[in-house]
Order: structure tokens, then C-alpha cells, then sequence
């Protein structure tokens, strides 16, 4: 029963499904649709403002930024999807240099998210699918941007998000992280 939710990998037709199933529970809703995994949304129990999707840097793959409003409280949330271990983006590349490549890309795009939120005050949340671990190099770097990790607070659990519900197979890698500052 979370306040606000964070989706990746968004397509018209779970959009749909969503609106139909949670559409009363979550009204406020920026949505950005996509056939494929580029889709990406932001759905509150709370309003939002300045609902915007921007591209990732260096890779252009769009996240989402908004303003959420509880009360007299501001909070900036930022839906992203770092680039996935195993995509190939040249046909050439192997997929062991494609794992290494999509590796430095990631700290890439978390220095990108880094700049981008540097000048923001008050509070941010940074959510979604890092496609890593929380100790591994992207996230490192938002750590030493200022943020910190969900699951570092004293008495939370964290646990496996990957593969998912949608898989035979049980979750076992955390690569969904929740980081605020």
C-alpha cells in the first residue's frame, strides 16, 4: 500500500489494467507508454506537479521527474531504468563485453542523475530499476552524491526483486532500489 509508485517498462496495455485495477487508490497518475521496456510512470496517492519525462544521460532512456504534494510538504521523485546488463546495443559486441559496457554505462547514467538532482532542495526520491546491486558502481555513486540506500535504515528488509512475479523462478538479485536524500 505504498503512496507512490514507480513503474518501468510500461506499456499501453498495463497501463490500461492498471487504471482499471488501482485507478481509485492511486488518481494521480503521469504516465509515458511505450511498447517494449522504454515506457515509464509515476502513479500517487498524492497530487503531482510538474510531471515530466526526461532522457537519461548518456543513453536516452526516458525516466520520469515530478513534484509530489502531501499536504504542505514538497517531495521531488525521479522514476528511473538504468540500462540492463545484457542488452546489446551492437550487434558485434559479445555479450560478456555487452555485461562490462552496460556496466560503465550505468555509472554513467548515475553520474547523469547525480547532476541533475545536485542543485534540487528539499527532499528526493530516486526509485526504480538500477538493474544492479546496491553495493555495485552506480549506486555507489549516487551514495557519494548524497543519497542513501532504502535498505542501509536500521530495521528494514530488503530482498530479492529479480526475476519478479511474472517468472517461474523465485527473486533472488535486488536490482529495484528506493534512495533519497
Amino acid at each position: 500500500d505504498p503512496d507512490i509508485v514507480c513503474l518501468q517498462e510500461l506499456t499501453p496495455r498495463f497501463s490500461r489494467g492498471f487504471a482499471a485495477r488501482f485507478g481509485r487508490a492511486y488518481p494521480h497518475r503521469r504516465f509515458e507508454e511505450r511498447e517494449g521496456t522504454w515506457g515509464v510512470g509515476i502513479a500517487s496517492k498524492h497530487p503531482l506537479e510538474d510531471a515530466k519525462v526526461f532522457a537519461q544521460s548518456p543513453h536516452r532512456m526516458p525516466a520520469m521527474e515530478a513534484t509530489v504534494v502531501r499536504g504542505g510538504e514538497r517531495v521531488t521523485v525521479v522514476c528511473v531504468h538504468l540500462f540492463p546488463p545484457g542488452a546489446k546495443r551492437r550487434k558485434e559486441v559479445g555479450l560478456l563485453d555487452a555485461v562490462r559496457e552496460n556496466a560503465e554505462l550505468r555509472v554513467r547514467q548515475g553520474d547523469g542523475l547525480a547532476r541533475r538532482l545536485a542543485a534540487r532542495s528539499g527532499a528526493v526520491l530516486l526509485l526504480g530499476d538500477f538493474n544492479e546491486a546496491d553495493d555495485d558502481a552506480a549506486v555507489e555513486r549516487l551514495r557519494k552524491a548524497g543519497f542513501a540506500v532504502a535498505c542501509d535504515i536500521d530495521g528494514e528488509r530488503c530482498g530479492g526483486t529479480y526475476p519478479g512475479g511474472t517468472s517461474g523462478w523465485p527473486a533472488v538479485f535486488q536490482v529495484d532500489h528506493v534512495l533519497g536524500r
